[in-house]
């Protein structure tokens, strides 16, 4: 993995991020309200599991990747 790489995945989660908010606006507002009223805690919850299952991903194709 080299910074290529990096520079790639930063360019994908951009990517992502801006067509959620163009198409749906109304929807991500509600969410980010619905996010604030909850815990801390579980919303620590939600980003580590967010974080466990992107590196899973990135893990297993890296793993395919190579195998081929």
């Amino acid at each position: 993995m080299d910074l290529s790489d990096f520079a790639l995945g930063i360019g994908f989660a951009f990517i992502l991020e801006g067509l959620v908010w163009s198409l749906f606006p109304g929807q991500i507002i509600s969410v980010v309200q619905q996010l604030a009223k909850r815990d801390l805690q579980n919303l620590r919850y939600i980003g580590v599991g967010s974080l466990a299952l992107g590196v899973a991903i990135i893990w297993m194709v890296k793993t395919m990747s190579n195998g081929a």
